[in-house]
Formats: structure tokens, sequence, C-alpha cells
């Protein structure tokens, strides 16, 4: 078929009336048509009703829906909260390691497959990490963290690389799409998000600096915008101590609606 007889065929009306529209009416939806599907995308649709290209963008959207929850999940079920100052010490581990990782991977030359654990018992190797635990800690909550990300199987560990290459959109592109997301689990991957940024901006800061920039930054947002927060009723906050994920729960839907600010903050925080 010929153009014009698909564009007859898809709307049904005659070649005149098409003449007409798309020629001496310029009207814009044969702009758009021209510019979002190909000849061959609107013969498929006509004969089967769908579109390939269209539906592996599904399956795409589908296989990074289930590795962003699988991913949350690993968070949630074994050390509560990567923002929990618990776990303060594997926390900044996990995110140098990320920042590393993007930096290492853009410099490759072949492709190596990417794994998170493997990632980060190397970079502990290149920079001579020794972990002493604490004498209370029954389980050493740094080596749970360590022993958490053998739990990364491929889907996940191909999850991680795009978010780290794609500076945490994908899982943020899933926070704002999945309706199935508690707020637990949105504040979890919406600390991820940040706390990369933070990291990645603010590389020569200890982890007590990132983390109170973060808390800062949250804190103003909250001061300056959000109607159920009201610092007068809150105790007197240690930033440096305080749990991050309880912090982002206050108000995760404003955490959420100023995302794209939040993160100019963090780039722009001296």
């Amino acid at each position: 078929m010929t153009y014009e007889q698909l564009m007859v065929k898809l709307f049904q009306f005659s070649s005149p009336t098409y003449y007409k529209w798309s020629k001496h009416e310029k009207r814009p939806i044969f702009d758009f048509l021209s510019y979002a599907f190909s000849k061959n995308d609107i013969e498929e649709w006509l004969s089967t009703s769908k579109i390939s290209k269209f539906e592996l963008l599904k399956e795409h959207e589908l296989t990074q829906q289930y590795a962003a929850n699988y991913y949350l999940n690993i968070f949630l079920q074994r050390i509560g909260s990567i923002g929990d100052i618990n776990h303060e010490i594997f926390a900044d581990l996990y995110f140098n390691v990320l920042v590393n990782s993007k930096n290492s991977i853009q410099e490759q030359t072949v492709f190596k497959p990417f794994s998170i654990q493997k990632s980060a018992l190397l970079y502990l190797s290149q920079n001579d990490i020794n972990y002493k635990a604490l004498e209370y800690e029954v389980i050493p909550k740094f080596e749970a963290g360590i022993e958490m990300l053998d739990e990364f199987e491929c889907y996940t560990n191909q999850f991680v690389l795009s978010c780290i290459l794609q500076e945490f959109d994908p899982l943020v592109q899933v926070l704002k799409k999945d309706n199935r997301l508690d707020e637990k689990e949105k504040v979890e991957g919406y600390l991820h998000a940040l706390l990369f940024h933070i990291y990645k901006h603010h590389t020569n800061r200890t982890r007590e600096e990132k983390r109170e920039i973060l808390a800062q930054i949250i804190l103003y947002v909250y001061e300056s915008l959000s109607k159920k927060y009201i610092p007068s009723e809150d105790p007197v906050i240690n930033k440096t101590e305080m749990s991050l994920d309880i912090l982002l729960r206050k108000d995760i839907t404003l955490i959420e609606k100023e995302y794209e600010n939040i993160i100019k903050a963090i780039e722009e925080y001296q």
C-alpha cells in the first residue's frame, strides 16, 4: 500500500479528503503520525491491531518493574532501609561503589557483566577497607549488607547497572508509574536515587556530611512547602544521627513532587 492508501484505510475517508486535509489544510495529525510511526508500523497495526516495537516496550517496562520491586524489597526485607542510621557505614560503602562503578564502566573498552557484590568486594580490596563489628552487634550490620548483595540475580544486577548509567532514572520512573508500590517502597526508592546524587556530586565529603546535606535539603523543603510538617512540633534534630528513611516518610508525596528540585539543590549545594 502507498502511504495515502494507508491513511484512507486508517481514517476511513476518501482520497480527496486526505489530500485536502494533509496538503491544503496541513492538519497536524499527519505530521504527528509521520513523526511517531513508520509506514510499516501503520501497516502492522491495520493488519494485527498491534505494533511490535510497542509490545517490546511493554515487555521492557514489565521487566523494569519486576527488577525494581525485587531490588527495593531486598533492602526492606534484609536490612530495613538503606537510610537507617544503623546501616550508615554499609550505605556509605554501597553508594561509593555505585559511583565508582559508573566511572569504571564509562572507561571500559570491553563489555563485562556487572555484579554489585563483586564490585563491592573489589572496592573494599582496592581501598584497603576493613570493618570491625561493634561489640554489641549480634549480627554485624556491615557483613549483613555485603551478604545481602549476593541476592542480586541477573535481572537485578542489570537493573542496577541501568540505574548507575542513567543516574537512577529507571528506578524513579517505576516509582512514578507503578501504583502497586506502598509508602515504604517509595521512600526506599527515592532515598536510593537521592543518595546516589549526593555521593556523585559530593565525593570529597565525609559520610556524615553527605547525610547532613540531604537532611538539610529535605528539611528545607518540608519547612517551605509541606502543610503536614510543623518544625516546632519536632524534637531538635541531629542531622547526622537521623534515619533518613524516617525523614522522607514525613511527606513522601511532597518528595516525589519536588524530586527534580531536590536534585537541583543537591547539585548546587556549596
